[in-house]
């Protein structure tokens, strides 16, 4: 039985390591891609949720804030002052503090919802990235396996010299 040359073997071989890296390299990439997919879903999720909280924190400070005057309503009106001068601006007062916290607690939320819709995007271009630069490790994996194959043909007369 005749030994089989090595040169075509160790050819053979490097072309399929080549391929195996490359594979992976693609494999991996993508994977990552998925990955910063999901997380991108997950912060336009959490965008929603802020401005959701917000509504809630927004119309609970109303309410607060109705029955803070309804109650120095009865309060004055049960002590019998009358809702004018420094009873007023008492209730002018609290009405402006409530109107302030009502937008503050709005643009809290627009704030955090911003935040999370950019860091989303972030993620979203980094999976574009990955998703493009998988086909391109794997392109340039198989190119630089095939340059090293041919080199390697050449070198050991397995391709002829011209």
């Amino acid at each position: 039985m005749a030994a089989l040359p090595l040169a075509p073997i160790a050819i053979g071989l490097t072309v399929a390591s080549g391929l195996v890296s490359g594979v992976g390299q693609f494999m991996t990439m993508r994977s990552q891609a998925a990955a910063a997919e999901y997380k991108a879903e997950v912060e336009q999720r959490q965008a929603v949720a802020a401005r959701r909280m917000g509504d809630i924190e927004q119309q609970k400070l109303r309410e607060e804030a109705r029955a803070l005057r309804g109650r120095q309503m009865a309060l004055y009106g049960k002590s019998g002052v009358e809702l004018e001068g420094s009873p007023l601006l008492i209730m002018g007062e609290s009405a402006y503090r409530a109107a302030r916290d009502v937008a503050v607690a709005r643009e809290s939320a627009q704030w955090n919802a911003r935040l999370y819709e950019a860091q989303g995007q972030i993620y979203s271009m980094g999976a574009d990235t990955l998703n493009k630069g998988a086909g391109f490790a794997l392109g340039g994996s198989l190119l630089t396996t095939g340059a090293s194959a041919f080199s390697m043909a050449k070198k050991t007369g397995v391709l002829p010299n011209y």
